[in-house]
């Protein structure tokens, strides 16, 4: 976060043609997360674009190691905005913001990040999701920020964070604080020295959480002609991630097991057949129906529910000939919580480890099922699809390539 003489002066400059030609922006802002503020405005102006800001969001991408499949837009926010129209995805923000606020970068680096998490990680920005949501995006600030300056003291940079409002008021500051907390301490770990994954004695120690099957996972090794041209863990890693990103599966995290990792998918809804629940309801946290045909419809659902299926995709990477399980059952709360408790990407001294002909990819699947209009999920053990047609519904095996 250095610079801070060239960003000002930049910024004066830049500052003086922000008045500079405008057009209509008419894009749908139903789901958006606003930082702060609450209006977007009856109409909606894009301006010309600034590259000291853009460089900003490069610098937030490259250190996540997030691809930035979003498209930036200076308008008239108050100050950043994710958005999702349609299948696009923008980042909005303020020129005017950047320019007010252009000596305290530690606090527009942290906005920024904290939008563009909404975007990284898949999020729905539907209202019904938002304080999930939240927490998760400022765990992602908190990874961000420590990734961007490891020497800077967290207390400070908790207090920059909090001197601006923050839009979603009934989250209060201690659950904000306690992510961002989580997220940096993260990163920290991540970013501490090599060796871990490798033995036993050391596997305790890790900075990622350790992945352990339990419950009723179906599961099978992938073909290893999909990876034949896989020389690291880094580029078994990139195979999956391209896969998983064509379907949709962004959220995701990291566990470490013996000799490798583990990548474990957000829950998602799908069909008897195996393909995935199309729109909005695919990643729903529990199975209501969004609309009824009708009252008849509603209370023949409470008589005769329909049951809804829900599925995680975990991949093992590991050269160990069998995997370690632990006893119980595993319900959909604990599946949730992989998301928020595994790591954002691959640590280096993992992913730079070689992928041998000892090693194996196995994807397990983890099915749970409950009727319409209830919280109640269980894992499904019985009643199963097999693995190769999730694989293959879900359109991720044909994507599985190195």
């Amino acid at each position: 976060m250095k610079r801070p003489i060239l960003f000002s002066i930049y910024f004066i400059f830049s500052f003086l043609s922000i008045l500079s030609a405008q057009e209509p922006f008419p894009i749908d802002t139903s789901k958006r997360s606003l930082y702060s503020g609450f209006w977007f405005g009856e109409e909606l102006y894009r301006f010309s674009g600034d590259e000291q800001v853009e460089q900003m969001v490069d610098d937030i991408c490259r250190v996540s190691g997030k691809a930035r499949k979003f498209e930036m837009v200076n308008a008239n926010v108050p100050n950043v905005a994710a958005v999702l129209s349609g299948k696009s995805a923008y980042l909005l923000y303020d020129r005017r913001f950047f320019f007010e606020n252009r000596l305290n970068r530690t606090l527009l680096y942290a906005i920024l990040s904290q939008e563009i998490g909404h975007l990284v990680r898949g999020h729905t920005l539907d209202g019904r999701f938002r304080q999930r949501e939240e927490t998760e995006a400022d765990e992602f600030m908190g990874q961000v920020l420590m990734r961007l300056d490891s020497s800077a003291r967290l207390d400070i940079v908790l207090a920059v964070v909090r001197t601006q409002p923050f839009s979603y008021t009934q989250i209060p500051w201690a659950e904000r604080e306690s992510a961002i907390r989580r997220g940096w301490e993260r990163a920290s770990a991540l970013m501490e020295g090599p060796g871990f994954g490798v033995n036993e004695t050391n596997i305790e120690d890790l900075p990622l959480p350790r992945f352990q099957p339990k419950g009723c996972p179906d599961r099978i090794p992938l073909n290893k002609q999909r990876f034949v041209r896989c020389r690291t863990l880094r580029d078994v890693d990139s195979a999956l991630c391209r896969a998983l990103d064509a379907k949709g599966y962004t959220q995701r995290s990291y566990f470490c097991v013996k000799g490798g990792f583990a990548l474990v998918t957000g829950i998602e809804q799908f069909q008897n057949n195996g393909k995935s629940v199309s729109g909005d309801i695919r990643w729903q946290d529990c199975p209501r129906k969004s609309r009824f045909d009708g009252v008849m419809d509603y209370l023949t659902s409470l008589v005769w529910p329909r049951p809804a299926r829900f599925r995680v995709f975990v991949f093992v990477v590991t050269d160990q000939p069998g995997l370690e399980y632990e006893k119980g059952c595993i319900n959909s709360e604990q599946a949730k919580e992989w998301l928020r408790e595994g790591g954002d990407w691959l640590p280096e001294s993992l992913a730079n480890q070689p992928y041998t002909r000892n090693h194996t990819v196995r994807a397990l699947v983890y099915e749970f099922r409950a009727p319409e209009s209830t919280q109640r999920i269980k894992e499904e053990c019985q009643e199963r699809v097999p693995v190769q047609t999730h694989l293959e519904q879900s359109g991720i095996l044909a994507g599985i390539k190195s």
